[in-house]
């Protein structure tokens, strides 16, 4: 497999392939390149899908990790001791998300 041939896919579904030779200018290559995915997908990578499940898992990990640790930096200091624990914080957080998230459907 040559990456100059025509046909040249670097992803199984097709999506990612070489801009088409008839683009020479640098205007219509960069349109080309502006019109792929913006999140690229695990394919690209030669990942299975299931990969994006993980990656998403631990970018949830981290948005949460990172929250609490902002919250309960802002409630340690006064000594008044009724700041919230860390799991009041969280369960919060994951209650005002619950409430943005559509009900699942189901056929």
């Amino acid at each position: 497999a040559n990456i100059f041939d025509v046909d040249y896919k670097f992803s199984p579904s097709g999506v990612y392939c070489p801009p088409p030779e008839q683009l020479t200018d640098f205007d219509s290559v960069l349109e080309f390149n502006l019109a792929l995915p913006l999140t690229q997908q695990p394919e690209i990578f030669g990942l299975h899908d299931n990969a994006d499940i993980t990656k998403d898992q631990q970018e949830t990990n981290y948005f949460c990790d990172t929250t609490l640790s902002m919250e309960s930096g802002s409630s340690a200091g006064g000594g008044s001791g009724g700041g919230k624990s860390a799991d009041e914080i969280l369960d919060e957080l994951v209650g005002t998300i619950l409430e943005q998230v559509p009900e699942q459907y189901d056929r």
